[in-house]
This record gives C-alpha cells, sequence and structure tokens, in this order.
C-alpha cells in the first residue's frame, strides 16, 4: 500500500504544477480548461486504478445517493452557471463549459478526497477525524 500512496502523492504533484504551472505558460481561457479538464481526468482515472479495491471495500455511509431528488439535486448544482448566468463569463458557449467541466472536478475530487484519503485515513482517526482530516488536505 506504501508504494501506492507514494505514487499518488508523485501523481498529485505533477499534476499541480502540470495545470497551475505547465499549461497556464501555454494555454488561457477555454483551451486551458479543457486540457486542466483532461488531465483531470486521466489523474482519477489513475487514483481510481491505483486504490479501486479500497475505493470497492467500503460501503457508503449515506443511501441518499441512490434517491432520484438527489441526482436531480446535483444536475442543477453542476448547471448553476447555465441556469443563473454569467459570473463573469463571456457568452452561452463559455458557461456550458464550465458546467460541464465543473462534473469532472467533483469527480476528481470525490475519487481523491472522500474515496481514498478518508478511507485511507478513517481506521486510524476515526469516521469523523478522517472527515475532518480529509477536508483540511483538500
Amino acid at each position: 500500500m506504501r508504494w501506492k500512496i507514494a505514487v499518488a502523492v508523485a501523481l498529485e504533484l505533477a499534476y499541480v504544477l502540470g495545470t497551475r504551472v505547465g499549461l497556464k505558460q501555454l494555454f488561457d481561457g477555454i483551451e486551458l480548461e479543457l486540457y486542466t479538464t483532461a488531465a483531470r481526468l486521466v489523474s482519477a482515472g489513475c487514483y481510481w486504478i491505483l486504490f479501486r479495491d479500497l475505493l470497492r471495500s467500503r460501503a457508503p455511509r449515506l443511501s441518499s445517493s441512490k434517491h432520484p431528488l438527489f441526482a436531480l439535486g446535483m444536475l442543477l448544482v453542476a448547471l448553476v452557471p447555465v441556469l443563473v448566468g454569467a459570473w463573469g463569463l463571456p457568452d452561452r458557449a463559455t458557461q456550458v463549459i464550465f458546467a460541464l467541466t465543473s462534473v469532472v472536478v467533483g469527480l476528481r475530487e470525490e475519487i481523491l478526497y472522500r474515496g481514498v484519503l478518508q478511507n485511507l485515513l478513517e481506521p486510524r482517526a476515526g469516521w469523523f477525524g478522517a472527515i475532518v482530516l480529509s477536508n483540511i488536505v483538500f
């Protein structure tokens, strides 16, 4: 397990440097957001491959995620930029891209911070401590 954690730390450092430094020097605007989203998808896939046994071993504590209203609520949250307007975004296409890429942000964060980090911390810190610590790291 330690080698997986070391690989995940290296992957996260590469992601941060690649998206915050490398891509920002090459692209801007929508292109930057699309390439950053591609990097998010790749890193989320890597985390899934590395930690899929850990992610599958834990059952969700709340069953609300299976409720149809939960799915509707999550869709509405993702579509906030499209539904309510600009927030400084120049046009409708940019708003749609922002909304769609926001889903990928959430997916990556849930896999890494809730799925992996929280599950690794829970045996040592308890469920509440794991939630607090993973949010601090986030």
